[in-house]
């Protein structure tokens, strides 16, 4: 049944024709578009430097913090309040 329909819509639809001056205006939009300057790249070779530092930072400093065993006693800590039946309810 919607096929039929969908068929009779299509078969009596009329032709779209663009307006007179449509392509006229799309062309000179595309050629202020083509004439436009290229936009200022990204200065990649200036941030990486600054990228691999900061990750190195980071880096350094995230095994330093393990090292010093603060992960570990965190990680006791969470264990104790997960297993001593303690309840955020009663504060």
């Amino acid at each position: 049944m919607k096929d039929e329909l969908l068929g009779r819509i299509l078969a009596t639809e009329e032709e779209l024709i663009p307006s007179s001056g449509f392509a006229a205006s799309v062309m000179e939009r595309i050629r202020e578009e083509t004439a436009a300057p290229r936009p200022i790249p990204f200065p990649w070779k200036q941030a990486v430097p600054g990228i691999v530092l900061a990750v190195g930072v980071f880096g350094w400093g995230g095994s330093r913090t393990n090292a010093s065993g603060y992960f570990r006693s965190a990680q006791r800590a969470l264990y104790l309040v997960a297993f001593s039946g303690f309840d955020a309810a009663s504060l």
